[in-house]
């Protein structure tokens, strides 16, 4: 099963890209046998599916900041209408 991330506050996470810059992104759900994220904008040159990821921080607010091992599996595109009937892509 899968437990969805409060909208408000999100919770917010970062990990390192080989080039060293830096990769922000936001929980979206979580579960035992991995995490849903979701990034702001367009995805970083060189972000590709089977990446690792080495301490990945996780920050859940109330609940801590934590840090994982992380691999990519799988890149997908995100479309939902807002309150304001506009498509936002994630």
């Amino acid at each position: 099963f899968r437990i969805g991330a409060p909208l408000h506050p999100p919770y917010h996470c970062k990990a390192k890209m080989p080039d060293n810059s830096l990769l922000h992104f936001r929980l979206f759900d979580l579960s035992l046998g991995g995490m849903g994220a979701l990034l702001e904008g367009t995805a970083p040159e060189g972000l590709v599916e089977g990446m690792r990821f080495s301490q990945v921080e996780l920050n859940m607010e109330q609940w801590g900041v934590y840090h994982v091992d992380a691999q990519l599996i799988s890149i997908t595109e995100r479309k939902v209408i807002d309150g304001k009937n506009e498509t936002i892509t994630t």
